[in-house]
C-alpha cells in the first residue's frame, strides 16, 4: 500500500505533467516557462527540478505520457481504414499531443530531444506501416506510409481549427477525404 508521502509524490509529479501538457499545447516550447509549469501545477520551480532534470525532460515526459494513451488507442483497430479513422478521431478530441507535436515541429530545438520525439513518432508510424503491409499488395509500404501520415496530419492541420466548421464539421469533412484517399489502396 502507498503511503500518504509517496501518494503525495506521485500527485505532485502527475500535477507538474498536466501542467506541463497543458501549457506546451498552447506555447512553443521556448515560450514555456519552468515557473510558468510551477506556478500552474501550484508548486514550486524548485520542486520541479526535485522531479525533472530541466524543462526539456518535462517536456519529454509529458508527451511519452500522451503518446503512450494514443498508441494504447489505436492498438484497438486492426484495418489501415479504421486505424487512420481512429486516429483523426482521436486528435480531433484529444488535441493536446497533436498540439504539442506541432509546436515542437515548427519551432528550433535541441538534437537529444529530437531524437526522443522521433522515437515517440516512430511508434506511430510503424502502427500505420503495419496495417498498410497486412494490405500484401502494396509495393512499398514505407513509402506509402509515409504518404498516408503525411495526408492526415495534413487533413489535421487544414481543417482541425478552421473557424468557418464547427469541431464535428471539420471532423465529418476529414473523414470523408480519407475514404478518398484510401480508395487508392482497393485500385492497387
Amino acid at each position: 500500500m502507498e503511503s500518504k508521502r509517496e501518494l503525495k509524490k506521485r500527485q505532485n509529479r502527475q500535477s507538474m505533467i498536466e501542467a506541463a501538457l497543458l501549457l506546451f499545447s498552447q506555447k512553443p516550447f521556448a515560450e514555456v516557462s519552468v515557473r510558468d509549469i510551477a506556478k500552474l501545477a501550484e508548486v514550486s520551480p524548485a520542486l520541479i527540478y526535485k522531479y525533472f532534470d530541466d524543462q526539456q525532460h518535462l517536456f519529454l515526459i509529458a508527451m511519452q505520457q500522451e503518446n503512450e494513451k494514443l498508441i494504447t488507442e489505436l492498438k484497438k483497430y486492426d484495418t489501415i481504414e479504421s486505424l487512420s479513422q481512429g486516429y483523426l478521431i482521436y486528435f480531433f478530441s484529444n488535441n493536446t499531443l497533436y498540439k504539442m507535436m506541432t509546436y515542437f515541429m515548427i519551432s528550433p530545438n535541441n538534437e537529444s530531444v529530437s531524437t526522443i520525439i522521433v522515437d515517440e513518432m516512430n511508434q506511430l508510424y510503424n502502427l500505420f506501416k503495419e496495417n498498410i503491409m497486412k494490405l500484401g499488395h502494396i509495393k512499398n509500404p514505407q513509402q506509402e506510409t509515409g504518404l498516408l501520415f503525411s495526408t492526415l496530419n495534413g487533413f489535421l492541420i487544414t481543417y482541425q481549427n478552421l473557424p468557418v466548421f464547427t469541431n464535428e464539421h471539420a471532423l465529418n469533412k476529414t473523414l470523408s477525404l480519407l475514404a478518398l484517399y484510401l480508395e487508392r489502396f482497393e485500385k492497387n
